[in-house]
């Protein structure tokens, strides 16, 4: 597996994540708005718009997911395997990834040492 293609799954799942959140946020303020009385039939198409998109998400999300766990299952390197899956599946930064972990050399060691592995192993 790629680093491009690893990468693509984080930003598919990213946004999944992203409007997941938006549309319980947005589900909120309906029901308070309904409650209240007020209009919220901008609220209402926004929602459908969300449920629309992440609908059309998931289904490629969960065929990828299976293909990037399955590749993660294969790799030897145990601390390459975490922060893999820290950073690609978590959606964790690579800052982020280098704390966690505590990696003696921060981000860019984290970085580039998942980098190299990808770019020489048969994976």
């Amino acid at each position: 597996m790629t680093v491009k293609a690893l990468s693509e799954y984080g930003r598919i799942a990213a946004k999944l994540a992203q409007l997941q959140r938006l549309l319980e946020s947005l589900n909120s303020y309906a029901e308070q708005s309904r409650k209240s009385g007020g209009s919220f039939d901008n609220v209402e198409s926004e929602i459908a718009a969300i449920k629309k998109e992440i609908s059309e998400l998931k289904p490629i999300i969960e065929s990828e997911k299976t293909a990037v766990e399955d590749f993660i299952s294969l790799l030897d390197d145990a601390e390459v395997k975490t922060y893999i899956r820290l950073h690609y599946v978590r959606g964790l930064t690579w800052t982020e990834t280098a704390v966690i972990t505590r990696a003696p050399f921060g981000e860019d060691s984290v970085k580039q040492r998942v980098y190299r592995y990808l770019r020489d192993s048969e994976v």
